[in-house]
């Protein structure tokens, strides 16, 4: 996943520690730089500071909703041009319709298959 010897930066956000761990070990291994996010108020904070190449966002981030904050992370400068892969236990009952008009995006259902989300994450990057 390298490009011009940069390696792209992949931004996780998930209240669920082992999922985090988990996706900074798949994303490492297929060559990624990841940052990682347990909560509404590091994403917000890191979104902005780190800026990712792309980002693995779960919708229910603890009490908040991780859609919401992206959107408010939009407002205030994240770049339209990040792509976002939300993740969701409830996938099947969320609408596909885009968050942002153009933009690049997926949606993967919880539990995943971490192989498989890299390569949608990859997709998203080419997109």
């Amino acid at each position: 996943m390298k490009k011009r010897g940069t390696r792209k930066k992949i931004l996780v956000v998930d209240d669920d520690w082992a999922i985090l761990e988990l996706l900074k070990f798949t994303f490492s291994s297929s060559g990624f730089e990841v940052a990682l996010s347990q909560s509404a108020e590091e994403f917000r904070e890191k979104a902005l500071s780190e800026k990712p190449d792309a980002i693995v966002l779960d919708i229910m981030l603890g009490s908040s909703d991780g859609t919401k904050v992206y959107h408010e992370l939009l407002e205030a400068g994240l770049s339209r041009r990040v792509p976002v892969v939300f993740l969701s236990v409830l996938a099947q009952n969320i609408s596909t319709t885009p968050p942002q008009s153009g933009r690049t995006y997926a949606l993967v259902a919880k539990p995943f298959d971490p192989e498989k989300l890299v390569r949608e994450v990859a997709r998203v990057l080419e997109g």
